[in-house]
This record gives C-alpha cells, sequence and structure tokens, in this order.
C-alpha cells in the first residue's frame, strides 16, 4: 500500500502539518508520496525530498497549481492516484 500526502509549504520548506501528515503516514505502513504544487515550489520539493520517511516526491509545477483552485486540484490528485495505482 503507498500513501499520497499534498504537501503544504511556502515555496522553499514543507510545513509543520505536512511532517506530521507524513509521521502519521508512517506508521500505516507502505511507501510515501509527497506530492508538492506550485510553479514556485522548486524548493520545497527538493527539502521533501529530504524528510525522512518520504519514498518520493512528485512536483507539479504549472502555474494552474499555484492557488489550489479545487478544481484543477482535483484533477491533478485522480491523475496521481490513477498513475500510482
Amino acid at each position: 500500500m503507498s500513501t499520497l500526502v499534498v504537501a503544504e509549504h511556502n515555496q522553499t520548506e514543507v510545513s509543520g502539518a505536512t511532517l506530521s501528515t507524513v509521521t502519521a503516514a508512517s506508521q500505516i505502513g507502505g511507501d510515501i508520496t509527497l506530492l508538492v504544487m506550485g510553479s514556485q515550489a522548486g524548493p520545497a520539493a527538493a527539502a521533501a525530498a529530504k524528510v525522512a520517511g518520504v519514498s518520493s516526491v512528485l512536483h507539479a509545477a504549472d502555474p494552474k497549481y499555484d492557488h489550489y483552485v479545487a478544481e484543477e486540484v482535483a484533477e491533478l490528485l485522480v491523475a496521481t492516484q490513477k498513475a500510482q495505482s
């Protein structure tokens, strides 16, 4: 089983809430993929790759994800989940 965690970040680092979510996900077991969204979030994605317990990081760098519009994010989450299954 794998777990997909949507990262909260400030463009340069992931939030404490995201780190707590990764810790909780690690208790479930299996791989943990962290999804970092935003066109300026490259540094946050790099930082996410260093988080203990994270197996992989996906960076959705398209500017349409900069403002977390529900319709855009939902489409991305469905596509990501299908690709991971």
